[in-house]
């Protein structure tokens, strides 16, 4: 699974903060066996910003501004192509 995909997956619910977005990777959310840290999803979120992903813009919450992430046309357009790929994997059917 392509840890960039999840990323606009997640975003892809409702415009996210890194805050938001490393809830969704604590043990036991969203189906997350482990956690992930601000160190690798920062610049993960820089290189989707960059390769025009996703874009920002700044919100005031509780009296501290935070960027909050959304997906941009070309975001959506390469979270569906991923969602409708074949695995990497076979999948065995149990019946």
């Amino acid at each position: 699974m392509s840890l960039d995909h999840t990323i606009l997956g997640i975003i892809s619910f409702q415009p996210s903060a890194g805050d938001d977005i490393k809830v969704e990777f604590e043990p036991g959310e969203a189906g997350i066996v482990s956690s992930i840290s601000f160190g690798t999803i920062y610049p993960l979120l820089k290189q989707l910003e960059e390769d025009g992903l996703i874009e920002t813009y700044r919100e005031t919450s509780e009296g501290r501004p935070k960027k909050v992430y959304e997906l941009t046309a070309r975001g959506w357009l390469e979270l569906a192509k991923w969602l409708v790929r074949p695995p990497d994997y076979q999948i065995k059917m149990l019946f």
